[in-house]
């Protein structure tokens, strides 16, 4: 395997790196080698779907053992809600000076009792 160093990176970037390489339970050098490969993949080697994609990162971890609640029965749903989150984005360009006219638009024309946001603090 090949092996590379990088000069002159920016002590903020090294910072954030390291924060990012401690969440996840690894060394700064294995989590730059997992956003490289992730930055820098061609799509072949890409899990087809969503189940395989969350399978491909927890079994290397060793798996995860769930425990499944009973059945309850065949219950069928009778209708689904829509529910529309807003991000921060939206909210933020509905509150610019002169918010863009699409946003707007689209914002009317969803059912009031749909739309819903979210708000995360940090101590």
């Amino acid at each position: 395997m090949a092996s590379m160093t990088i000069r002159n990176l920016d002590d903020g970037l090294k910072k954030r790196l390291r924060i990012r390489a401690a969440a996840h339970g690894r060394s700064m050098e294995d989590e730059a080698r997992d956003i490289l490969r992730a930055a820098l993949s061609t799509g072949e080697n890409r899990p087809a779907n969503l189940a395989a994609a969350i399978r491909s990162r927890i079994v290397p971890l060793g798996g995860v053992e769930l425990e499944l609640p009973p059945p309850r029965g065949h219950a069928r749903p009778t209708g689904f809600l829509r529910v529309i989150i807003l991000d921060t984005n939206v909210l933020s360009e509905l509150l610019a000076p002169a918010p863009s006219v699409a946003v707007e638009t689209w914002l009317a024309e969803q059912q009031t009792a749909a739309v819903f946001a979210t708000t995360v603090t940090g101590s």
